[in-house]
């Protein structure tokens, strides 16, 4: 999955999430920010109005139908010279070495064959001193207060799938040390919905999984089954999820 947007019609909970990434990140005044894999740009733009004094915000996004929509999307929320969007290989960045002064990669390694390149190249265009925070969801990991367990289980893996997204999460700090990062430091960012929330996260994935799963072998009996196992769970009270984002602070 990519970078969430969630600044039209605001989540809540991701505002929170991108906030605390930014807080690891340290963005300081007049500095540089690369984000690698921007998707639509939500990042970028909740950067530009969280820290109006960072002096340039680069974002790169590899697929041209996002390219093109963040471009759009950022022309009619204002005009801030300090943004730009750049369509973009994360193997191969089009910038000297030693541009930015913080980067970010969110969600977006397991799209990209061999994911260390990415790295690689992310820890060749920051400067001496720069931070890196490089962001991947443990799918694995997500946690559904239903009244089947079991189901819950299968729904959770199924969706994971065996594929390079799968354990990318927790492959970040070793990805990162073999992309030649002097400094890596690991850390997990745990999101929780303690209820049912509709501008919140756990709706949206529910949506997003039932989605996948309904074109692999879990099937729609089962997964018909684990939605009214989810729904019961909202309308008694009970429902609980969290999911846990891998982090890696780095430094070159």
């Amino acid at each position: 999955m990519a970078q969430e947007r969630f600044l039209d019609g605001p989540m809540p909970d991701i505002v929170a999430q991108w906030r605390q990434y930014f807080s690891w990140l340290d963005p300081r005044a007049g500095e540089a920010v690369i984000d690698v894999g921007c998707d639509t740009g939500d990042a970028a733009r909740f950067l530009a109005q969280e820290y109006p004094a960072v002096g340039q915000i680069m974002g790169v996004e590899a697929d041209e139908r996002r390219y093109l929509r963040a471009i759009e999307r950022w022309r009619s929320g204002g005009d801030d010279c300090r943004v730009e969007f750049r369509r973009a290989d994360a193997r191969h960045l089009p910038f000297e070495n030693a541009t930015f002064d913080k980067a970010i990669c969110a969600e977006t390694l397991e799209f990209v064959n061999p994911p260390i390149e990415a790295l690689m190249e992310l820890r060749r265009v920051l400067r001496p001193g720069g931070i890196a925070l490089v962001v991947h969801t443990d799918w694995e990991t997500q946690v559904f207060s239903t009244s089947d367990r079991a189901r819950s289980r299968r729904a959770v893996l199924a969706f994971a799938g065996d594929g390079q997204g799968a354990g990318m999460g927790r492959q970040l700090y070793h990805l990162c040390r073999q992309a030649g990062f002097a400094v890596v430091e690991p850390m997990v960012y745990t999101l929780v919905n303690a209820g049912w929330q509709e501008d919140h996260y756990a709706p949206r994935v529910v949506e997003l999984m039932s989605q996948w799963l309904a074109e692999t072998e879990f099937g729609a009996g089962e997964l018909a089954q684990w939605r009214a196992d989810v729904a019961d769970a909202v309308a008694d009270g009970s429902f609980f999820y969290a999911v846990s984002r891998f982090v890696c602070r780095c430094r070159p």
